[in-house]
C-alpha cells in the first residue's frame, strides 16, 4: 500500500476488501511490496500480484494507497512497455485505477526533508571538526568508519531510493519514462483534515506541511493539488492521456492521510484519537464507489450472483 507496508500480509481496509468479495466477488490481490524501497522493487512486486491474476481469466484494476499509487502507475508502464506477452495482457486485462490520497506526484515534505538534510549534515561536519582537536587519531578513525559502514549498508540504500519517491525530482524522473493505457478510467480519493478530526500523531506533520506548501488543503502528508492522477510537475504526452483518463478529479473528502487505517496504527493512537474517532471513519467509501461506478459504465462486470446486483436498500451504497 503506502511507504510503510507489511505487503501481503497487510490489513488495511480488509473489512472491506472482504464485504466486496462476498457482496460484488470482486477478489483483491496484495502485492508484496516492501516499505521504503524503491519504485521498480515495489512494481516488480506488483507485477508478480498481476501474473497471478491469469488463473482467473477476468479482467482487473489497480487500487494504491500514497506512495503505492505510483508503485502500481509504475507497474503498469513497465508491462505496457514491456514483451509482447506482457503488452497483449495488460491491453485486454487492465480494466480500471483507483488512486488513493496518491502521492505520485512527491509531497513537499521530502522536497523540505532534503534541505534539512543538507543543513544538518554542514552542521555535523562543522561540529566535528571543532572536536578533532579534542580525540586521538584511533577514535576519530573508528568513528569515521562506524559511519562510513552505515552510509554503504544495503538498508540505507534500499531507503534512498524509497525516498526519492518523496522528492519532486524522483517523480520526475519516473513521469519523464512512464506510459500508460489511454483507455482506462482513473478514479482518484483526496482529502482535506479538519482540526477536530486529525488524529494526535499527525498534527505536527500536518502543520508542517500547511507552513512548507503554503496552504493548509492537504491530507497532512500530501497536497490536495498533488494527489491526481497525473502528472503535475512534468509535462508529456503521456501525462496528457492520464489527465483525460481521470475521473471523479473533484471527489475530496473531509478526511486525512490514515484514514483507511485503523488496527495498523493502534500502538500509536491515544484517548483524544478514540474520543473523536479520528480512525472510526467510513473504510468502505475508499473503494466501493470505485467498483460501482466502473460497474455501471460497463468497464467492469458483476457477478453472475444475483445477491452481487446492488439494490437501493444495500448497505455497501449508503
Amino acid at each position: 500500500m503506502g511507504v510503510i507496508t507489511d505487503g501481503k500480509a497487510g490489513t488495511e481496509l480488509q473489512g472491506t476488501l472482504q464485504r466486496l468479495e462476498k457482496n460484488r466477488g470482486v477478489k483483491f490481490i496484495r502485492a508484496d511490496t516492501g516499505s521504503a524501497r524503491s519504485f521498480e522493487y515495489n512494481a516488480e512486486r506488483i507485477i508478480e500480484a498481476i501474473e497471478s491474476t491469469k488463473s482467473y481469466n477476468v479482467p482487473f484494476g489497480l487500487l494504491g494507497y500514497s506512495q503505492g499509487c505510483a508503485n502500481a502507475l509504475m507497474a503498469e508502464s513497465i508491462l505496457y512497455s514491456g514483451t509482447p506477452e506482457q503488452q497483449d495482457y495488460i491491453k485486454r486485462n487492465l480494466a480500471c485505477r483507483q488512486l488513493l490520497f496518491s502521492a505520485a506526484n512527491g509531497s513537499s515534505h521530502g522536497a523540505s526533508a532534503d534541505k534539512k538534510a543538507s543543513r544538518i549534515i554542514l552542521m555535523v561536519e562543522e561540529f566535528v571538526k571543532y572536536q578533532q582537536g579534542y580525540f586521538s587519531r584511533s577514535l576519530q578513525t573508528a568513528f569515521l568508519e562506524t559511519i562510513t559502514s552505515a552510509l554503504d549498508s544495503a538498508q540505507f540504500h534500499k531507503s534512498m531510493g524509497g525516498a526519492q519517491g518523496f522528492l519532486h525530482d524522483g517523480c520526475r524522473a519516473f513521469w519523464r519514462e512512464a506510459q500508460h493505457l489511454p483507455n482506462v478510467p482513473t478514479c482518484t480519493l483526496r482529502g482535506i483534515l479538519e482540526d477536530h478530526t486529525t488524529p494526535e500523531a499527525l498534527e505536527m506533520v500536518s502543520h508542517m506541511l500547511t507552513k512548507q506548501s503554503g496552504s493548509a488543503l492537504h491530507d497532512s502528508q500530501v497536497h490536495v493539488f498533488d494527489a491526481v492522477g497525473y502528472p503535475v510537475y512534468h509535462q508529456n504526452r503521456n501525462g496528457k492521456i492520464l489527465k483525460k483518463c481521470e475521473v471523479g478529479a473533484g471527489a475530496i473528502q473531509r478526511t486525512h492521510h490514515w484514514s483507511p487505517l485503523k488496527e495498523e496504527v493502534s500502538f500509536i493512537r491515544t484517548s483524544r484519537d478514540h474520543d473523536i474517532a479520528s480512525f472510526d471513519c467510513a473504510k468502505d467509501r475508499h473503494v466501493i464507489p470505485w467498483v460501482d461506478v466502473n460497474a455501471r459504465f460497463g468497464f467492469i462486470k458483476y457477478n453472475r450472483n444475483p445477491a452481487s446486483i446492488p439494490d437501493e436498500d444495500d448497505d455497501c451504497l449508503k
